[in-house]
């Protein structure tokens, strides 16, 4: 495990805008139902639509959160698509678990066989799927996570350019 610089990247939107950090935490969660090693969980889950980012591109940040781990830890899946294209275009592009551990945040990459979808709901949130894997650094270690979440409503954030 390692600092995730691009985690700190991934939260910017959400932290930098106050207003919106605050709405991302009041705001009511919806809830993820996830398999990790043989064992379903159902968690809260918040999000952070950044639209209209200077690289053109939006990122839809989902944070799974991780009731009762002492780390406070949380899974991260990003999608990302063009910015005017439709909701369609969204591919999953990161998914991480991110936690404090000695005042540092670090991570474990669950990017390797990362697949995901994406839908619009009528209300305006987001459904969808994740499924990735930790390669460990044993031969033959790994860890695998498949969920899937129901109408997250995102906290809108625009970049200025």
């Amino acid at each position: 495990m390692r600092k995730l610089y691009p985690l700190l990247w991934a939260l910017l939107p959400a932290v930098a805008a106050c207003s919106a950090n605050q709405e991302l935490f009041t705001r009511e969660p919806s809830t993820t139902r996830y398999k990790r090693e043989g064992r379903t969980v159902q968690v809260p889950t918040r999000a952070v639509l950044e639209a209209g980012k200077a690289d053109s591109t939006d990122v839809l940040t989902v944070f799974v959160e991780q009731a009762g781990q002492a780390d406070g830890g949380s899974f991260i899946v990003d999608y990302t698509k063009p910015t005017g294209t439709p909701v369609s275009a969204y591919k999953a592009t990161l998914l991480t678990y991110a936690y404090k551990e000695n005042a540092l945040v670090v991570s474990a990459n669950y990017s390797a066989h990362l697949r995901g979808t994406l839908t619009q709901t009528p209300r305006g949130g987001f459904s969808g799927t994740f499924h990735g894997t930790r390669l460990a650094g044993a031969p033959g270690k790994r860890s695998t996570i498949k969920g899937a979440f129901t109408d997250v409503q995102p906290v809108v954030t625009k970049r200025r350019h």
